[in-house]
């Protein structure tokens, strides 16, 4: 199916997505520009754990947050304050 989708064999869209003439890759919200292989291999790093070839990267701790849901945390901090005493409290309304 996936042939059929792509038009070639996977192994051959692999090694033609890595040819060097091929455009980079853009990633604006991470202001990254990249190649195919490079962005697979930093998924790849995501997707176990923090380690990619043997090697630790990042900490569990680092990919929990990073693969996270942070807008939905991020709507929830800015509709609350601390009030400068640590206790959190809804923002009063304008």
């Amino acid at each position: 199916m996936l042939q059929r989708a792509l038009g070639l064999p996977p192994d051959e869209i692999t090694v033609l997505s890595n040819d060097p003439r091929l455009p980079t890759g853009v990633v604006p919200s991470g202001n990254v520009v990249t190649t195919a292989n490079e962005f697979s291999r930093f998924f790849e790093l995501l997707r176990a754990g923090g380690e990619l070839d043997g090697v630790r990267i990042l900490q569990p701790r680092t990919v929990r947050r990073a693969t996270s849901d942070n807008i939905r945390s991020h709507r929830r901090q800015s509709r609350t304050t601390d009030g400068g005493d640590g206790r959190r409290r809804p923002l009063a309304k304008a």
